[in-house]
């Protein structure tokens, strides 16, 4: 069962909203890998967004960005708490890890931005030439995607 975090709004105005996030766990893991391939796979990559370049690793955003435009991910599997997806014509692999709040959300490119924190907390959108993004969420910004040839390169892989 994923740890639940709690934030409170509203407490000194006497409202009491709640709002829960949900720390990913080993079988949530699963179920992204099992969402990433059903979505994911040998899809065109035509352009990459991101909101938050710092959270990029391995690579500058420009050269993560031309690295994976006009190539597709081959296959993805997991390591521990990490995603690793591979990348067609490429030695280079993306590994999505997604802290504590993190999530994917496959919709049709400009679609649903009025679901809860998919316009907000997009950090970096993969734009499919079919007409579809894979949208990496990040309410909090603790997660990290790596941009490496080896996954013993990140640390907490090795």
């Amino acid at each position: 069962m994923p740890a639940l975090l709690f934030r409170f709004s509203g407490i000194l105005q006497g409202d009491f909203n709640f709002e829960f996030y949900s720390m990913p766990e080993l079988p949530d893991l699963e179920n992204f890998k099992q969402y990433f391939k059903s979505t994911s796979l040998h899809k065109k990559i035509e352009d990459i967004k991101s909101t938050d370049r710092s959270l990029i690793y391995g690579a500058v955003f420009d050269d993560f960005k031309e690295e994976l435009e006009g190539k597709s991910f081959a296959d993805v599997s997991r390591r521990g708490k990490f995603l690793v997806a591979e990348v067609e014509n490429s030695k280079k692999n993306v590994v999505f890890h997604f802290g504590m709040t993190g999530r994917l959300l496959y919709t049709k490119t400009e679609g649903d931005r009025d679901e809860e924190g998919s316009e907000d907390f997009a950090q970096v959108e993969f734009i499919f030439e079919n007409g579809y993004e894979l949208r990496w969420i990040n309410n909090r910004k603790f997660g990290r995607i790596y941009l490496v040839e080896n996954i013993d390169e990140i640390e907490l892989l090795r």
